[in-house]
């Protein structure tokens, strides 16, 4: 029993590392492609 509790929080601590990476990923991917955009115009003016 205590095998499969081990396990089990193993588990959710991969699914909420796989989560946070995927949040940070989000939230550095969302930002850049605007800083681009934005540094594009800015060096044409």
């Amino acid at each position: 029993m205590h095998a499969r509790v081990g396990r089990a929080t193993c588990n959710q601590n991969r699914k909420g590392n796989e989560m946070g990476r995927g949040l940070l990923l989000w939230l550095i991917g969302i930002p850049l492609p605007i800083i681009l955009i934005i540094w594009l115009l800015g060096g044409l003016n």
